[in-house]
């Protein structure tokens, strides 16, 4: 989450607090002020996060002209598409091969490192 989405959510709770102290207090007029803000800040925090899935989705996968890979990444990559392959072979039943059942340990040992995502 990102600080403006932070922010807006903490503004949100506090206008849901001023509608329930305008509701406890039994000010209608100031009660559906509130409300009309907290619908307000509800409507700007979709719309960031609508944001957020579009910017997400619009540059997985693009690599910048001139910008390689780093070789570790290619291994890292090559692996976890391995590790695809095995893993869905075991998924049906497969008879593994030790070579395929190292693997797996491979790609579980990057993983826990944090090398794999």
């Amino acid at each position: 989450m990102n600080k403006l989405l932070r922010e807006l959510y903490a503004r949100l709770r506090e206008a849901e607090d001023n509608v329930r102290a305008a509701i406890a207090e039994g000010n209608d007029e100031l009660a559906e002020a509130a409300m009309a803000d907290v619908r307000k800040i509800s409507s700007r925090i979709d719309k960031v996060k609508e944001l957020e899935r579009h910017d997400d989705g619009f540059d997985a996968g693009v690599q910048v002209a001139g910008e390689e890979e780093a070789p570790a990444a290619k291994d890292e990559k090559k692996l976890a598409e391995e590790y695809r392959k095995v893993f869905l072979k075991a998924v049906r039943r497969r008879r593994l091969s030790p070579s395929e059942a190292s693997l797996i340990r491979e790609y579980k040992a990057v993983m826990h490192e944090g090398g794999v995502t």
